[in-house]
C-alpha cells in the first residue's frame, strides 16, 4: 500500500509474463464499479486510491500497453462487510473470470496478507482471498510476497530481509534459490511460496536510485525556483499525450530551499511541467 518499491518487480515482469500467454491484470487498488478503470487510456484519480502513486501508475499504463485486461476485484459494496466477505469477495472476482475463460492467466497484485494461502495475519482470522481463490478455482497458485522481509526499510532498521540482502548483494529484486533442490526461499513456509529480497535503497533519501525503473528513466533537472517563495511546492511532470487529470509520471513535494536540486525521474518523451 505504502512502499511504491514492491510495485518494480511486478512491473517488470510484466512483458515476460504477457510473452507467456498472461491476459489479465487483476489489482486490488482498482475501483470496482463495472466501469473501465482507464477509459483515457491512463490513469486519472478515479482510477483507484493506490494507483494515484506515479510508480504504480506507470505499471498500469505499462499492463495496458502490453494489452493486458485490468481485472478490479475490490468489492463494489458500499454497506458494511465483515473481512471474510471482503475476502471472499474478492476471490470470487477474479475466480468468475477464470470460469469465463479457461485459458486466462491471471497476474494479481495484492496487498499483505490478502496472498496468504493459510488462515494467518488478517482480522477475525479470516481466510485470506488467495487461500479462498484456490478452493473456488481449483487450481494451484504461486504466492510470492514483497513484504514479510523489509529489505526496503532505512539503513538503520535490522530485518531478516536487510541481512540477507547484504549477505547476498541484492542489487535487483531477488529470489534465493535451494543449492540442493533449486527450491524458492520462503519467509513464512506455507503462508507464501517465494519471498523476494528487494534491493536497500541507494541514492539520497528524497530519490533513491531505484526510481529510475531499472533505467528506463533517468533524473531530470526541473527548475524549482518558482517554489521557494511558497512552500510547500508540489511540482508534477505529465506525459504531454495526456489530459489535465492524468496521474503525473513523477512528482516530488519540496519543502525546503535545500531541495531545490532535486529531481523528477522520466522516461524520454515530452511532458507538462506544473508546480503548484
Amino acid at each position: 500500500h505504502h512502499v511504491p518499491q514492491t510495485r518494480l518487480l511486478t512491473l517488470n515482469l510484466l512483458r515476460r509474463l504477457r510473452e507467456k500467454g498472461y491476459t489479465h491484470l487483476a489489482v486490488e487498488a482498482l475501483v470496482n464499479d463495472g466501469s473501465d478503470p482507464m477509459p483515457g487510456g491512463y490513469p486519472v484519480r478515479k482510477t483507484g486510491i493506490y494507483t494515484r502513486e506515479p510508480v504504480f501508475a506507470e505499471l498500469l499504463r505499462e499492463a495496458r500497453r502490453l494489452g493486458y485486461t485490468l481485472l478490479p476485484y475490490e468489492p463494489n459494496d458500499q454497506g458494511e462487510q465483515t473481512q471474510q466477505q471482503r475476502e471472499t469477495g474478492q476471490a470470487r472476482a477474479i475466480a468468475a473470470v477464470m470460469a469465463e475463460d479457461p485459458q486466462s492467466k491471471v497476474l494479481v497484485h495484492a496487498g499483505y496478507a490478502h496472498i496468504g494461502e493459510t488462515q494467518e495475519g488478517l482480522p477475525d482470522d479470516a481466510r485470506p482471498m488467495a487461500m479462498e481463490l484456490a478452493k473456488m478455482s481449483g487450481l494451484p497458485l504461486l504466492t510470492i510476497d514483497q513484504t514479510s522481509t523489509r529489505s526496503y526499510e532505512a539503513a538503520d532498521i535490522d530485518t531478516v530481509g536487510q541481512r540477507l540482502a547484504k549477505q547476498f548483494a541484492v542489487n535487483v529484486p531477488s529470489v534465493l534459490l535451494s543449492r540442493d533442490s533449486e527450491n524458492a526461499w520462503s519467509n513464512k513456509p506455507g503462508l507464501y511460496d517465494v519471498s523476494v529480497l528487494l534491493p536497500p535503497a541507494t541514492g539520497t533519501s528524497l530519490r533513491p536510485d531505484w526510481l529510475s525503473l531499472d533505467e528506463k528513466r533517468v533524473a531530470v533537472a526541473i527548475d524549482l525556483a518558482p517554489c521557494l517563495g511558497h512552500l510547500p511546492c508540489l511540482a508534477e511532470a505529465r506525459h504531454a499525450r495526456e489530459g489535465d487529470d492524468a496521474i503525473p509520471a513523477d512528482q516530488f513535494l519540496m519543502l525546503a530551499a535545500s531541495e531545490a536540486s532535486t529531481p523528477l525521474y522520466l522516461a524520454p518523451g515530452k511532458y507538462r511541467l506544473r508546480l503548484d
